[in-house]
């Protein structure tokens, strides 16, 4: 979803989606945590960069 908000240009809901995910500490689904908060960390870093 974050990626989608960035590409229409809704920056700040890009980043703001990716804070959410990184802050999680009991996720619905563990089984996808780990691969999930990866790919959040490393969009929050790129997209905090622009």
């Amino acid at each position: 979803m974050a990626e989608a908000y960035w590409a229409t240009g809704a920056k700040a809901k890009a980043i703001a989606i990716l804070k959410k995910i990184t802050a999680v500490t009991m996720p619905d689904d563990p089984a996808d945590y780990q691969n999930d908060l990866k790919k959040a960390a490393e969009l929050l870093k790129k997209y905090e960069k622009k």
